[in-house]
């Protein structure tokens, strides 16, 4: 067998302990966040009040700082913390394993020698289709952390915001592998008119 053949299929099973891997570190986090008394994070955007802080250059005079990310740390648990904590891990976890299921799909009809089917053009496009959405389902679950932590705390010196900034990254990863889909679907439709000629 050559290194071609053996490779589809080693991804196969690499992609089979990732579907694996994936759900028992979803399981455990999800039970570690349910049950044990472990802090939780929330993503945070501030501006700090202009009064505590100085900020100089040498080189651009003074300054003041208008947006910051961070995270906060909470030791007492609310119950929509912890919600939102689960929902983010079952997001990660599903997106994660759906698009290693369409990978796997893609692998066994590589090992089997038919890559250039139409099935194939379908799930490269779902995949291109899936990671923008994803993306933007996880950063709409950060952005309601955000607010939950806005609403329910105070900090002095600090004016606390939540904002959704959508990152286009996965849009245009997203759009490549829509991309790599036609040209598939391309490859497929070539594939079906060689076979009839055959």
């Amino acid at each position: 067998m050559s290194t071609t053949g053996r490779l589809p299929k080693v991804l196969q099973r690499l992609t089979e302990v990732a579907i694996a891997v994936t759900i028992l570190a979803a399981v455990v986090v999800l039970l570690v966040t349910a049950l044990a008394d472990v802090p939780l994070d929330a993503p945070v955007e501030f501006t700090p009040d202009e009064d505590t802080y100085s900020l100089s250059s040498d080189a651009w005079g003074s300054g003041t700082i208008l947006e910051a990310v961070g995270t906060a740390r909470f030791t007492e648990r609310s119950a929509s913390l912890v919600a939102l904590w689960a929902a983010a891990v079952l997001t990660y976890a599903v997106s994660a394993i759906t698009l290693l299921v369409l990978l796997r799909r893609i692998l066994q009809s590589i090992s089997a020698g038919t890559p250039f089917v139409e099935a194939n053009a379908k799930r490269i496009r779902a995949i291109g289709i899936l990671i923008p959405v994803f993306g933007l389902l996880i950063q709409a679950l950060h952005w309601a952390t955000a607010l939950v932590t806005m609403d329910t705390v105070a900090a002095e010196g600090l004016h606390i915001r939540a904002s959704l900034s959508p990152n286009l990254t996965y849009l245009f990863i997203g759009l490549v592998i829509i991309a790599l889909g036609e040209v598939f679907r391309y490859g497929s439709q070539l594939q079906a008119d060689v076979d009839l000629t055959v």
